[in-house]
């Protein structure tokens, strides 16, 4: 019966060992939408939710831990279809400008070569691009890129905005390089019950350097760390661009592609699930010893 009781003290011993360290060293949820399924080549915006309904609809989708905002739109009077918020794509047609790029991540394909990948769209009619969680969570990463119709909009103008580094001289395709100092910025902020915890900025483009040769636009996945934001509910993006016309605001079209969103729970929520587990074993050798 002794051999038994130093088993159970071992066990014990070792579970709380092992929680312990699980507290610091959980591996962390990756949000990489591959478990959203699609067509070779396509994307979902909320369409097919809006067929469904026959009205403007929430096409709101899960991925991961993470629940993802949309919002589809159909406007009678021009018989025009709008969303906003997020879609998912699996396009690989990098060299296709306007909007019809506005689906394909100019990589190519997910971060690490993968299929899937989330696209953000901040349009006029709905709120921001949002990321929502069930629980409180400790952001660490994410990856980020640009689309293909900002990326090309940004390196060869478009009917709404100049090329960065210059000026329109009022036709279109007629721009001067004038070496303008342009940026395109992805905002990324936390949010707690839904006080904001801190901002996390990431330029898409930046064309600021003393050295022109140092100007860029962003076309492959590139890692931001989010720790700072701290404990989160919640990540709201949010666009701004150098680029914006008095009236209509931002001419850089809105987009940027997110993928491998990495969170894991905060540290209380893993300690209070050790304690409870080290207490019910706790109670299991009390139990034992009675029966004996």
């Amino acid at each position: 019966m002794n051999c038994i009781l130093i088993k159970w003290r071992m066990l014990l011993a070792t579970l709380a060992i092992g929680l312990g360290l699980l507290a610091g060293t959980l591996p962390a949820g990756t949000t990489g939408f591959e478990d959203l399924v699609l067509g070779s080549k396509s994307y979902r915006n909320g369409y097919d939710r809006w067929v469904l309904d026959n009205s403007q609809t929430e096409g709101v989708f899960v991925s991961g831990q993470a629940t993802f905002n949309n919002h589809f739109h159909y406007d009678s009077d021009y018989d025009f279809y709008y969303w906003d918020g997020w879609a998912y794509s699996n396009r690989t047609d990098t060299g296709t400008s306007g909007q019809d790029g506005q689906y394909t991540a100019v990589p190519g394909s997910g971060a690490g070569g993968s299929s899937n990948y989330g696209v953000g769209f901040w349009g006029w009619y709905g709120p921001a691009p949002s990321v929502t969680f069930a629980g409180p969570k400790e952001i660490e990463s994410a990856r980020f890129t640009n689309v293909a119709y900002a990326y090309w909009a940004i390196l060869q103008g478009d009917p709404f905005g100049r090329p960065f580094g210059h000026t329109w001289n009022g036709t279109i395709g007629d721009w001067e390089d004038t070496q303008e100092e342009d940026w395109f910025k992805l905002t990324i902020t936390g949010k707690l019950d839904g006080t904001p915890t801190g901002s996390v900025p990431f330029l898409l483009a930046d064309y600021t350097a003393a050295d022109n040769a140092d100007d860029y636009v962003v076309d492959t996945w590139e890692e931001v760390d989010l720790t700072t934001l701290g404990t989160v509910d919640e990540l709201v993006f949010s666009l701004s661009s150098s680029d914006n016309d008095p009236l209509w605001g931002m001419n850089t079209p809105a987009y940027f592609a997110m993928d491998n969103l990495i969170a894991t729970p905060e540290p209380s929520t893993l300690a209070l699930l050790a304690c409870g587990l080290l207490g019910l074993l706790w109670w299991r050798r009390r139990l034992f010893r009675f029966r004996r």
